[in-house]
């Protein structure tokens, strides 16, 4: 899609193993920085 994922900041929600671990797990691949969050992240707003 055109979009640079090297150096960029991404927010996974979801840490399942079907979804959202693998796409962390491939964004960190590209050299992206990853934060994952789930059910119980707190204040995820501020993420």
């Amino acid at each position: 899609s055109g979009v640079p994922i090297a150096g960029a900041n991404a927010v996974v929600l979801g840490r399942s193993k079907i979804v959202g671990t693998p796409v962390a797990e491939l964004l960190k691949w590209h050299n992206a920085t990853v934060t994952v969050c789930h059910s119980r992240t707190k204040d995820l707003a501020k993420v």
